[in-house]
């Protein structure tokens, strides 16, 4: 049974995205409005809501019974108040990120062990200098906190490097990664950083995951490990982090994500020259792929919202 939904979708369309929408729910009527610039206008009749979507104006749609997310990690939207009814449904776009996220968490990890950052300022500066040793992922021990789709496609780009990745997650799977030789417990964590070239994180926000990365743990790694975070900012904490590079006790480090962000003028991450540092962009719509991707899970979402089905990556809400 086709029915005929508001739909309003914050995303970056072009004809074949909104051919691929639309033919998800053909009676319903879709209104397409910028990334992150829709209001309360634009919210006020929609009963389902798609893209970036500010949590602030979500108090108008006091229609609005399932919000599909572009995010994998949407956790301001579940929070309680910021839907006018219970029980919206949310689901985020876990699986759209992985080559983009992947990409880019792999890309600071050559970049860090390559020494490019100081490549980059000596380029700015006129000097030709040689910056002396640098790391390899070939036969490196690299440990990927977070395999989820992200963390699972960096874990592959890794191995086909050379490198030995262990995964680390909430619980044991017997299913192993493609290129993942072995999946531990984040409780075990402390016995595998005294060994690690790298540590490379992509963790969603929790309680459990503050500060994973703090003073005791930074201790624990040797002095040329490269730290990698693409997952959320709190997991590290910065000023520890910054201490640790300063007085050279890893390596290197490159961050997509801080604590606190944007991080502030001032803090010694900016200055730090064994630091590369971009802001939280590894994301976000800058490659087409992603945003086909998220159209696409949209679409796939839409299909069973409309025949009371189970949808995929449901956060909240009625339909697990």
């Amino acid at each position: 049974m086709n029915h005929s939904w508001n739909i309003t979708v914050a995303l970056p369309m072009t004809k074949e995205r909104r051919e691929i929408l639309e033919a998800a729910s053909p009676a319903s009527t879709f209104t397409y409005v910028e990334p992150g610039k829709a209001t309360e206008e634009d919210v006020k009749d929609a009963d389902i809501l798609i893209g970036l979507i500010s949590s602030a104006i979500c108090h108008a749609a006091k229609n609005c019974v399932w919000y599909q997310a572009n995010a994998a990690g949407p956790d301001a939207y579940v929070k309680p108040g910021v839907f006018p009814k219970e029980n919206v449904i949310v689901t985020s776009a876990v699986g759209a990120y992985g080559p983009a996220v992947g990409e880019h968490m792999l890309a600071l990890t050559l970049a860090a062990q390559k020494n490019l950052g100081l490549y980059r300022d000596n380029q700015n500066n006129a000097i030709w200098r040689d910056e002396g040793r640098v790391g390899t992922l070939y036969n490196a021990n690299v440990l990927v906190l977070g395999l989820g789709d992200i963390g699972g496609t960096y874990a592959k780009y890794c191995a086909a490097f050379g490198a030995r990745v262990v995964g680390f997650r909430r619980h044991k799977s017997a299913i192993l990664p493609e290129g993942v030789r072995m999946v531990c417990t984040m409780d075990e964590l402390d016995l595998y950083l005294k060994d690690a070239d790298v540590v490379a994180m992509c963790l969603p926000g929790s309680k459990e995951t503050y500060h994973v990365i703090d003073e005791r743990r930074l201790s624990l790694m040797k002095p040329t490990a490269v730290l990698v975070n693409c997952g959320r900012g709190n997991a590290v904490d910065c000023m520890a982090l910054a201490a640790a590079l300063r007085e050279r006790r890893i390596f290197a480090a490159g961050l997509d994500v801080t604590e606190p962000e944007p991080l502030p003028v001032g803090h010694p991450l900016w200055s730090e020259k064994h630091c590369i540092l971009t802001p939280h962009s590894a994301g976000w719509f800058h490659m087409d792929e992603t945003v086909d991707r998220i159209v696409r899970i949209a679409a796939e979402n839409l299909r069973h919202f409309e025949r009371g089905e189970t949808m995929k990556n449901v956060m909240t809400g009625a339909r697990g």
